[in-house]
């Protein structure tokens, strides 16, 4: 199915309705009451998941935009995220480092933590994040990028 965004906003538009109140992964923490998190996967469009988070902006929603870190690599791309996080969207890691380092965990660690600083250093606070699946990725010795976190030492460096 191709997206529309005409689409997304008539869902907005009845969230709003029906005064459901969004918020980014990273305040479900610290809210009570009844909310939505709507999340995105942003892993190659920019500019598309920019007009997804105007669309939710003009109907009072926030989310959280998964970024792979590649795309922290156009100053435009970067403006853009900016843009959506001075809106209240979270903008975040979508990583993949257990495919892209072959289910090697010292090296995922490595790549991980380089990453971090990255979006970091661009001024996205890594509070959540979440896992690339590529489902043509042929995986030995793991499942997944899930298996990152269900690693112990993973969960001793980010608790």
């Amino acid at each position: 199915m191709i997206f529309v965004h005409s689409v997304w906003e008539d869902f907005c538009r009845k969230l709003h309705t029906l005064n459901v109140h969004s918020i980014p992964a990273c305040e479900v923490a610290s809210t009570t009451g009844p909310y939505l998190v709507l999340k995105h996967d942003v892993e190659t469009n920019v500019q598309s998941a920019y007009k997804m988070a105007m669309i939710e902006k003009t109907y009072g929603h926030r989310g959280s935009y998964y970024v792979h870190a590649y795309l922290l690599e156009g100053t435009k791309n970067v403006a853009l995220l900016k843009k959506m996080q001075q809106m209240g969207h979270e903008i975040s890691y979508h990583y993949d480092v257990m495919d892209s380092c072959k289910g090697n965990l010292e090296d995922a660690i490595a790549e991980f933590e380089h990453n971090r600083l990255l979006f970091e250093a661009h001024g996205f606070p890594v509070v959540t994040v979440c896992q690339h699946g590529n489902p043509v990725v042929e995986r030995v010795g793991y499942h997944s990028n899930r298996d990152f976190f269900r690693s112990k030492q993973v969960r001793t460096l980010y608790p």
